[in-house]
């Protein structure tokens, strides 16, 4: 059966949305949490008396919101990890081995045979109903591409690099973060400091 329409239209953009909500939450916690340290190693505090004073502490969330924010970065990294492996599937195991049966040799702008390709698209869609995760390109659109499944591929891996960094930093920030019920205020990090 194809596809519903409701899921041809919105998997870009989940996607999309999805991607700079870790993009997002990543720079917010590495900014937030490890920056500090990182300054004080270049750009030392001068005290009122023109010394340089202790390098700076980056602060340390509770322990609890520091598990969360582990688990939110973990979970991202495999949700990006399972949509990018889905998108180049579909991508080299789906799309590309019907290519050969391409009008025009694949080049559709222009093709005089099936303009845009638009017949051979329609077909992939009713015998393989996994493309419509991918929307066809809109047909004013000057190129011979026609499914998105391999750019989408692409933007997922990078997301998923992007994942996996905040799933680096989540776990220094969970390392750092105190193990009572209060967060540290301004606080020390301890022994554990990345």
């Amino acid at each position: 059966p194809p596809a519903h329409p409701f899921i041809i239209r919105t998997t870009p953009v989940v996607c999309a949305v999805f991607s700079s909500a870790i993009a997002i939450c990543a720079t917010y916690d590495i900014y937030r949490y490890h920056t500090p340290n990182i300054h004080s190693l270049y750009t030392p505090i001068l005290t009122e008396e023109g010394g340089s004073s202790a390098a700076a502490v980056a602060p340390a969330p509770s322990r609890c919101l520091a598990r969360f924010k582990l688990l939110a970065a973990s979970a991202s990294a495999f949700i990006c990890l399972v949509f990018t492996a889905t998108f180049m599937v579909i991508a080299y195991g789906t799309i590309k081995p019907e290519q050969e049966d391409m009008p025009c040799d694949g080049e559709c702008e222009g093709c005089i045979e099936d303009p845009d390709c638009s017949n051979w698209v329609a077909l992939m869609e009713d015998e393989h109903p996994s493309v419509n995760i991918c929307p066809p390109v809109k047909k004013s659109a000057d190129t011979d591409v026609t499914f998105s499944c391999l750019a989408d591929a692409y933007w997922m891996l990078c997301t998923t690099i992007i994942a996996g960094i905040w799933t680096g930093a989540a776990f220094a920030i969970f390392r750092r973060s105190p193990k009572t019920a209060e967060a540290s205020v301004g606080g020390g990090g301890g022994d554990n400091d990345l």
